[in-house]
């Protein structure tokens, strides 16, 4: 028996366990009291904040949140005792299969209330699913019904502080409820809590079978969903009733990209404290017959969707205005404005007829219907306002694809920008134009946006996209031939690859061996022989566990990647000349060991090269990476791997004849000039996001730094280690 704060529990009574720590039911024979204790590692700064986050929300006086009833720490464990549920939504749904809508709707109006007391604390949950979710017994009913429990949301221990407008980046959560851009390792804000809410609706809905056969679809290539998938396609049974309100606020939920996801605003009002079926007769104070109030209340739910989708394309639109035509524009702005004036004048003659219907006035009913049919037979109907939607698809498809192609840092000249401003920009000899237009879209221009997205993506040359719907001029210009294609651009001419825009575009086709990595890289890039051996004489997979032969970055955890091998061979090209038998080399950022290894290759008996990481697994994981096939190199001391922020080098071998950073920083830090012996060099990416430059300085004297810029790159930054982590 183990006691905590007047509370007993035994082994034998344990609830669940994760990775951080375990739950037990206890109970205290004073109080009367049951409650759950959560015991977990004192001094993981995680569980510290999970403490943090309980003691805010203990001001908040939430009944929808879990509450912390108290705490204690010894024997380096905390234990945090918490309030009991009588049952785990999971265990209910086990147990009942799905749930019609009307007990979603008393579910989820408690779940979204807890939702917007953690938004408004500045919280982002991070693990909703089933068993996080605690359905709480309030009239101690033997036999309770749906209405007799009060929902909560629990777990925090993946929880954290994220402050309006920061991002984290910390991979964590259920992967079968985890929002597609934690899965990418992309940066993400507290909408990734509505992904998962909107999946934990499908479950309720739909069932356990249709839950698994729609989220299949991300299982198997995520970067190929998160490219061509706008939202989740969604599975029903067929004896699956939903009605369209629910459905389209779970398609909303399910939007893969974050920052055209529903809202937590229309989440919110969805599930609002109101009941749905009485919210819009309440609020225009209708009081009219049952039948007549529940057409009304639909008719207004799906209005109100209605504008909301058509407030949302307007602004949408208004963003990209540098790649949309202002007609477009003004056309949505004018549709909008009729719709909002056919509303008003909708809500004053209901509120017009149902006073009369209250005074006995038969005719009024009539009259009220007319104008509930007169408006459902109107341009402005929301139907007809999906249609309206739905005819600019096209322009909706041209925005995500020019916000994909922004992400992966090619430069698009649109209304605002003019292509020679581009190519000064870039300061290159050659790079990728795409004359790209979204008008007439065929299969062949599919395949070009396909192909250039894979060309931005591989990164070897820069890449800018050229808007021919708005510069239509410029190609003919250019001396381009007429239409969409991609072409190579050299020393200020067009060379051959010009593709034709009615040809069958060619596929990325990633390399299954090293050696044919390799030539591929002699073949396209010039490598020398030198760089060439260096690359061959062991194998990328020992440091790169995931795809290790495609010639693009992949990740390696810890929010970070190993460099695509075209920019490894770069790398080697530069220093080819500048390495000595007795250079002593650091190598900053040194992840899971790959350049690292590749200079100890380039150095002899009596040279070394030293790897740094702030990241201690990665530490641990390049030296075991070493040991697999050259532990000699490892045990010989030619090379040393150490724990500690590279940004201020490492004072203990200083100087260096050479110093690589495998991240990009704004301006070079000036512990690693200082480092850097005379006659040395030192090599990194330096510039903000979308501008970084492959920057050379050359140590000439102790007061003479050269420097030279090399090509345009993109990298991750080079950051402290809890911002790498997503900890701060």
């Amino acid at each position: 028996m183990f006691y905590v704060k007047g509370f007993h529990y035994k082994e034998s009574d344990l609830l669940g366990s994760g990775s951080f720590g375990k739950v037990y039911k206890s109970f205290n024979p004073d109080t009367k009291q049951s409650s759950a204790i959560k015991k977990i590692q004192h001094g993981r700064r995680e569980n510290k904040q999970e403490l943090e986050i309980f003691q805010k929300l203990q001001s908040i006086e939430n009944e929808n949140l879990i509450k912390l009833i108290d705490f204690d720490i010894h024997d380096n464990f905390m234990f945090l005792i918490m309030e009991l549920g009588d049952l785990t939504l999971r265990e209910y749904l086990i147990e009942h299969g799905h749930l019609n809508e009307r007990v979603i709707h008393q579910f989820f109006r408690d779940i979204a209330n807890g939702l917007r007391a953690l938004k408004n604390a500045n919280i982002i949950h991070r693990d909703i699913k089933p068993e996080n979710i605690l359905l709480c017994n309030k009239k101690s009913s033997p036999t309770p019904a749906p209405k007799d429990y009060i929902v909560k949301l629990a777990d925090f221990g993946t929880s954290r502080f994220l402050q309006l407008g920061e991002l984290a980046q910390t991979v964590c959560g259920t992967i079968a409820y985890m929002a597609p851009e934690i899965q990418l390792r992309k940066r993400y804000n507290n909408s990734a809590d509505l992904w998962s809410t909107g999946l934990l609706l499908l479950r309720c809905i739909a069932g356990a079978d249709c839950f698994r056969q729609t989220i299949s679809v991300m299982e198997d290539d995520l970067d190929t969903f998160f490219l061509e998938y706008r939202s989740l396609p969604l599975h029903f049974n067929s004896d699956c009733e939903i009605s369209n309100g629910l459905k389209k606020i779970i398609e909303g939920l399910l939007i893969v990209k974050p920052d055209e996801r529903l809202n937590f605003e229309r989440f919110f009002r969805y599930f609002s404290e109101e009941e749905t079926e009485s919210s819009w007769t309440n609020s225009l104070n209708i009081k009219v017959e049952e039948d007549i109030a529940r057409r009304i209340n639909i008719l207004f739910t799906e209005i109100d969707e209605a504008h909301c989708d058509l407030i949302n394309l307007k602004e949408k639109v208004k963003k990209h205005n540098n790649c949309i035509p202002i007609d477009v524009y003004q056309k949505i702005q004018r549709k909008l404005s009729r719709f909002e004036s056919e509303m008003s004048n909708l809500r004053s003659l209901l509120v017009e007829y149902a006073s009369q219907i209250s005074t006995g006035n038969s005719v009024a009913v009539r009259e009220l219907n007319k104008a509930i049919n007169d408006f459902m037979d109107s341009d402005f109907c929301p139907t007809s306002i999906q249609q309206f939607i739905e005819e600019h698809y096209e322009w909706q498809e041209k925005m995500n694809y020019v916000d994909d192609l922004l992400e992966q840092g090619v430069l698009y000249v649109g209304k605002n920008d003019s292509l020679e401003t581009s190519r000064r920009r870039l300061e290159c000899q050659e790079c990728y134009i795409f004359y790209y237009s979204q008008e007439g879209s065929t299969r062949a221009l599919t395949g070009m946006k396909e192909l250039f997205y894979q060309l931005a993506l591989l990164n070897r040359l820069p890449c800018i996209a050229v808007d021919i719907d708005i510069h239509r001029e410029l190609a003919e210009r250019e001396g381009v031939p007429a239409g969409p294609r991609i072409c190579l651009y050299s020393n200020g001419m067009y060379k051959s690859m010009s593709i034709n825009s009615e040809k069958q575009m060619p596929k990325y086709e990633p390399c299954k061996e090293q050696i044919e990595l390799i030539e591929k890289l002699v073949e396209d890039r010039e490598i020398s022989e030198c760089t060439k051996q260096i690359m061959l004489s062991f194998d990328r997979a020992d440091f790169c566990p995931l795809n290790p032969y495609e010639d693009r970055p992949q990740q390696v955890g810890f929010n970070t990647t190993i460099s695509a091998p075209h920019m490894h061979a770069l790398t080697l090209e530069f220093f080819t000349d500048k390495i000595n038998f007795d250079s002593k080399i650091l190598d900053v950022g040194c992840g899971t060991g790959y350049l690292t290894t590749c200079f100890a290759k380039m150095i002899g008996i009596n040279g070394l090269v030293i790897g740094i990481d702030h990241i201690p697994e990665l530490v641990e994981m390049a030296i075991k990476n070493i040991k697999k096939h050259h532990s000699d190199l490892y045990t010989s001391e030619h090379i040393k791997i150490v724990e500690g922020d590279g940004r201020n080098g490492y004072t203990n071998n200083a100087p260096y004849d050479i110093i690589n950073v495998g991240a990009a920083a704004e301006k070079v830090p000036s512990g690693l000039i200082n480092q850097l012996k005379v006659g040395g060099y030192l090599i990194m990416p330096v510039g903000p996001p979308g501008d970084q430059q492959f920057m050379q300085y050359f140590k000439e004297s102790t007061n003479k730094i050269v420097e030279k810029k090399l090509l345009k790159v993109r990298y991750v930054a080079l950051t402290s280690k809890e911002e790498q982590l997503g900890n701060k």
